[in-house]
């Protein structure tokens, strides 16, 4: 008779939770993002918070559980991982934007217009679609999206309201 192991079962793909570990997983991206900026923001004086980061990673990994991604551990393992994982995810946002805010007020924007900034967290360059609600300082008879270097960037009218334009570039 062959013997098999356990570990050659678990593969770790299935779950009977997909909600917490899409949580788990996302919480995860968050919390990369905010210590990458926050690394950044540094660079103009913002302190690094560290003893906020080790206690939100602590926290996420005891949620990264064998017995919570899979969903073998009982109901209330997972209302705990929720609340635990909503708390991480609003350390984590309030590192990111502080973080991003330092970075953008350290920005040159001059010339006309309303600036908007778009932040990429990836190592390499990206051509997503950018969705931006932009409120104007008055009414515009068109509006135009250009780079850093004032080059016109495609763009497309979303909404217009009389005090916000909606807008997604390309």
């Amino acid at each position: 008779m062959e013997r098999r192991t356990l570990f050659e079962y678990h593969r770790g793909v299935q779950t009977t939770q997909a909600e917490t570990k899409k949580r788990v997983r996302t919480t995860e991206e968050l919390l990369l993002n905010a210590e990458k900026f926050s690394a950044l923001a540094t660079l103009y004086g913002r302190a690094y918070p560290s003893e906020d980061f080790s206690r939100a990673w602590k926290e996420l990994l005891f949620d990264d559980f064998h017995d919570i991604l899979p969903g073998s551990g009982i109901a209330v393992n997972y209302l705990d991982a929720k609340r635990n994982l909503e708390d991480v995810s609003r350390v984590g946002r309030g590192i990111l934007d502080g973080s991003l805010s330092e970075i953008a007020a350290h920005i040159n924007t001059p010339g006309p217009g309303v600036p908007v900034v778009v932040f990429n967290s990836m190592s390499w360059p990206r051509n997503e679609v950018v969705e931006a609600d932009v409120q104007l300082p008055s009414a515009a008879p068109a509006v135009q999206v250009v780079d850093g270097a004032g080059k016109p960037v495609a763009s497309q009218l979303l909404a217009i309201s009389k005090s916000r334009i909606r807008q997604g570039s390309y």
